[in-house]
C-alpha cells in the first residue's frame, strides 16, 4: 500500500472516530450520565460537573462501551477550561476509588479480596492503584483497624508513599513512567471493577458456633515441620524423594487435624467451631487449579464451594485442616508448576492451553487417589491408637462441617471441568504420580470430567 492510501485511510478511519463520538454524545440514551456529561469536542459543564463526568467514564466502562470510555477519558484528561480543572479531574478520580474500596468492606469484601478480582481483570498497574487506594482508605477511615486487617494491608504493602496535598494520579504517573491519561484511565478501571462487586457473606458470619482454635507452640512448630518437608518436596529433583516427602507431609497433617482432646471432651462449650476461609485461585487455569483444591480438602475432611465469577474456593473445616489445605495446595500447585515447565522443554504441546488445563485436571486426578489413601491410612491407624474413640469424633464433626457448607450455601451445583487434551491429562497424572505416594502405583482411565461443588 503506498504512502497517500496509507494516509487516506488513517483520515478515514479518524473521521469515523470523530463521528462515533458525535452520535455517543448525542444518542448515548435514556437518562444516562453521559447524556449529560459530554458533548461532542470536550467539557460542555463547569468543573461542578467533574463527578458526572468521572462517573460517565465509569459506566461507559460496565456498559463496555469503549469508543464512549475514550471518548469520555480524553475529555478527563485534558480538563475543564478552569484553573486548576487537572487537578480537579485527579482528586475526583481518586476520591471515587477510595469511596469505591470503602464501600466493598462492608460488603465482605477483605483487602485481599479485592486486588485478587482487580488482578484477574487488568494487571500490575490497576493492582498497584488499587493497594493505593486500599491504604488511603484506611488513613481517612478515622477509626481503629483491627490486627487482621492491618496484616492484611502490610502483607500488601499498603501504605500512602505519595505526598500529601498533591495529586495522586500525577504521582502515581510519575513514579510508573506513564502518562498523566493511562494512569486516570487505568484508576477509572479499578473504580469499574470495584463497582460491579456484590455483597458477599461475611466469613464470621459463616462460621459455626463455638471458639476458634488459638494455635499453641506446639502448633507452630508441626506447621514449620510440615513447610520444611514441603519445601524439600518442592526443591528436589528426584521424583522418588519428592513422593516420600509429601506422603510424610499428609501423613503429619492428617495427624496433627485430628483434635485429640475432643476424644475426652465432656463439654460443647470447649468445642472449637467449625471455620470458613476463602482461598485465592489465580489465573490462568483457574477451574481446573479449583479442583485441585476440592480434592485437597476432601482428604483433609474439609468442604469447598467455588466461585468461579471471582476466582475464589469458600472453605469449610476446622482451624488445623484449613492450615493444611492451605500448605498443602500452595506446595503441590507449585510442583505442579515444575513438572509443567519441564514438560515444555520435551514436548511442544506442552505450551498449549488445553494441553496445560488437562494437566492440571490430570494432576488433581492423580493428587486425591494418592491423598485418600494417606489420609485413609493414617485414620486407621489413629483410631487403632484411640482404641475405636477417634471415628465417631470424625464422623461428628464431618457432620458438623457439612451442615456449616449447606447453610451458607444451600443453592450448590456440581461444575465439571472438561478436558480436551489426553497427552496433556496423562502428562498431568504422571506428575500427580510423582508428586505424591508411589511412582509405580496403577493410573486410572481419564474420566471426561471432574465434578466439584459450585456456588450458583
Amino acid at each position: 500500500m503506498g504512502k497517500r492510501n496509507r494516509q487516506r485511510r488513517n483520515e478515514k478511519r479518524r473521521k469515523r472516530e470523530r463521528q462515533g463520538r458525535q452520535r455517543h454524545a448525542t444518542e448515548a440514551g435514556n437518562g444516562s450520565r453521559r447524556d449529560h456529561a459530554f458533548g461532542g469536542d470536550g467539557f460542555t459543564v463547569d468543573a461542578s460537573g467533574v463527578p458526572l463526568v468521572v462517573a460517565a467514564a465509569v459506566e461507559a466502562l460496565t456498559e463496555g462501551d469503549t469508543l464512549g470510555f475514550d471518548h469520555v477519558l480524553d475529555m478527563l484528561t485534558a480538563g475543564p477550561p478552569a484553573p486548576g480543572g487537572r487537578r480537579l479531574v485527579d482528586d475526583e478520580a481518586f476520591r471515587q476509588v477510595v469511596a469505591a474500596v470503602q464501600r466493598a468492606g462492608p460488603r465482605g469484601w477483605s483487602p485481599p479480596e479485592l486486588i485478587h478480582v482487580v488482578r484477574r481483570r487488568y494487571g500490575s498497574r490497576q493492582v498497584r492503584i488499587a493497594v493505593d487506594a486500599l491504604a488511603a482508605a484506611a488513613t481517612r477511615s478515622g477509626a481503629d483497624i483491627d490486627i487482621e486487617r492491618q496484616e492484611q494491608l502490610d502483607e500488601l504493602g499498603a501504605r500512602a508513599w505519595w505526598p500529601a496535598g498533591e495529586s495522586y494520579v500525577e504521582a502515581r504517573a510519575d513514579r510508573d513512567g506513564a502518562s498523566r491519561r493511562k494512569t486516570l484511565g487505568a484508576v477509572l478501571e479499578v473504580i469499574s471493577v470495584l463497582h460491579r462487586l456484590p455483597k458477599i457473606p461475611d466469613l464470621r458470619e459463616l462460621s459455626g458456633p463455638g471458639p476458634s482454635r488459638s494455635r499453641s507452640h506446639d502448633d507452630e512448630r508441626m506447621l514449620a515441620k510440615i513447610r520444611a518437608l514441603l519445601a524439600k518436596a518442592e526443591s528436589t529433583t528426584f521424583p522418588d524423594e519428592a513422593e516420600a516427602l509429601v506422603a510424610k507431609a499428609q501423613e503429619l497433617m492428617t495427624r496433627h487435624a485430628v483434635e485429640i482432646p475432643d476424644l475426652d471432651d465432656g463439654s460443647d462449650d470447649r468445642r472449637e467451631g467449625v471455620r470458613a476461609r476463602r482461598l485465592l485461585v489465580d489465573d490462568p487455569y483457574a477451574d481446573a487449579k479449583a479442583v485441585l483444591v476440592h480434592v485437597i480438602a476432601s482428604a483433609n475432611r474439609c468442604r469447598g464451594v467455588w466461585s468461579s465469577d471471582f476466582g475464589f474456593m469458600t472453605l469449610f473445616g476446622f482451624d488445623r485442616a484449613l492450615d493444611m489445605v492451605e500448605l498443602l495446595f500452595t506446595s503441590l500447585l507449585v510442583q505442579a508448576s515444575q513438572a509443567l515447565t519441564r514438560e515444555g522443554r520435551s514436548e511442544p504441546a506442552a505450551r498449549r492451553r488445553a494441553f496445560r488445563r488437562s494437566f492440571f485436571m490430570g494432576y488433581a486426578n492423580r493428587i486425591a487417589t494418592r491423598l485418600d489413601e494417606a489420609a485413609q491410612a493414617t485414620v486407621a491407624d489413629l483410631d487403632v491408637e484411640s482404641d475405636g474413640r477417634l471415628l465417631p469424633v470424625l464422623a461428628r464433626r464431618d457432620a458438623e462441617v457439612d451442615a456449616a457448607c449447606a447453610r451458607a450455601f444451600p443453592d450448590t451445583a456440581p461444575m465439571s471441568v472438561r478436558t480436551s487434551d489426553e497427552r496433556g491429562w496423562w502428562a498431568g497424572v504422571v506428575a500427580g504420580e510423582l508428586a505424591s505416594l508411589s511412582v509405580h502405583a496403577e493410573v486410572d482411565e481419564p474420566d471426561a470430567s471432574t465434578p466439584i461443588r459450585s456456588s450458583v
